[in-house]
C-alpha cells in the first residue's frame, strides 16, 4: 500500500482502531490513546478518557498530540488543560 496508509483502513467494522492502528498512532506505550491525524472521533475520545489510568505527564501528552493531530480540536484540548491543570492533575 505505499508508504502512507489510509487510516480509516485500519479501523475494523465495528469502529474500533485494529492492532497496526494502535502501533502506528498509539499516543502513549502498548498502543493506547491511538490518534490518527485527522481521526477526530478518536481525538476526542482520548481527550475524554485521559484521566484514566494515566500520569500527570501523560495527561499533558495526550492533550498536546491531540492537538497536534486534530488541528480543529485546539480549543477542547486547551480547555482540557486548563481545566487539569485548575485541578492539580498536570
Amino acid at each position: 500500500m505505499g508508504r502512507r496508509m489510509n487510516w480509516q483502513q485500519m479501523i475494523t467494522p465495528d469502529g474500533s482502531p485494529n492492532a497496526e492502528y494502535r502501533a502506528r498512532f498509539g499516543l502513549l506505550g502498548g498502543g493506547r490513546f491511538p490518534v490518527a491525524p485527522g481521526d477526530y472521533e478518536r481525538a476526542e475520545a482520548a481527550l475524554n478518557l485521559r484521566g484514566s489510568g494515566t500520569s500527570k505527564a501523560e495527561r499533558a501528552h495526550i492533550i498536546r498530540a491531540v492537538a497536534e493531530r486534530c488541528p480543529e480540536l485546539s480549543r477542547a484540548a486547551q480547555n482540557a488543560l486548563d481545566e487539569d491543570r485548575r485541578d492539580g492533575k498536570v
